[in-house]
């Protein structure tokens, strides 16, 4: 089978449509998806199996996850998006804040050039994860402290 039928028949499998086995099979293959072939998991086309996308990558560990990054710190540009607050909890947890903290403070930089408070507010819940604070510089700190827990406040 070519890649291209596989990547329908792994979606279809992926969607919430699905009884929790089904769905459950697609994470579990989702997950088998090395190099390259993660992106399409980041870059889904069908709406449905936003979640299960989101929860395939979610259960990855951080080394796989790293070059993902810039696009994982995307998917929180908007949180309606389909598995964006699952992505939002993965980046929480990171384990390895390095790596996080840098993408992150280049990411904001993008939010501020483009003035994309929605994005600033969604990544700003990052600094629940209390290792990544340590790393990032004050000044995106700060930035990201005046946005932080902004749906207490809405």
């Amino acid at each position: 089978m070519n890649l291209n039928k596989q990547v329908d028949q792994l979606f279809k499998m992926l969607s919430w449509k699905n009884d929790e086995a089904t769905q459950r099979r697609g994470i579990d293959e989702a997950k088998a998806l090395n190099g390259k072939y993660l992106s399409i998991l980041i870059q889904y086309t069908d709406v449905d199996a936003g979640d299960n996308c989101a929860k395939a990558l979610s259960e990855l560990p951080d080394k796989v996850l790293e070059p993902y990054l810039p696009c994982l710190l995307e998917w929180l540009q908007d949180m309606n998006w389909p598995g964006a607050w699952i992505i939002l909890e993965r980046l929480k947890s990171f384990v390895e804040p390095k790596v996080l903290a840098k993408t992150l403070e280049k990411s904001v930089r993008v939010a501020l050039m483009c003035d994309d408070q929605h994005w600033l507010k969604s990544m700003s819940e990052l600094l629940d994860n209390e290792r990544l604070n340590t790393e990032i510089s004050k000044d995106i700190a700060d930035i990201l402290y005046a946005r932080y827990h902004w749906y207490d406040n809405e």
